[in-house]
């Protein structure tokens, strides 16, 4: 990425970073929690695939190719 320091001046360009989404661990995971036991959120439907860890290669390949939207690795 480039740009210069007019850029970030001048057009109020921003750095922002973003770990878990910028949540709030301690009080959004527990949130997500209880709307899932309630029935409110569905986390399987979010799921595309399930892989064992020595399918960690064909896992990657299905994301960089678009084949997936998530995969979680089920050990």
């Amino acid at each position: 990425m480039t740009f210069t320091a007019r850029e970030l001046f001048f057009d109020e360009k921003k750095f922002l970073g973003s770990f878990y989404g910028s949540a709030d661990v301690r009080r959004d995971f527990l949130t997500l929690l209880r709307l899932w036991r309630a029935g409110r959120l569905d986390l399987d439907g979010m799921i595309t695939r399930r892989v064992a860890l020595d399918e960690l290669d064909d896992a990657f390949r299905a994301m960089s190719e678009g084949e997936v939207v998530r995969s979680v690795v089920m050990y």
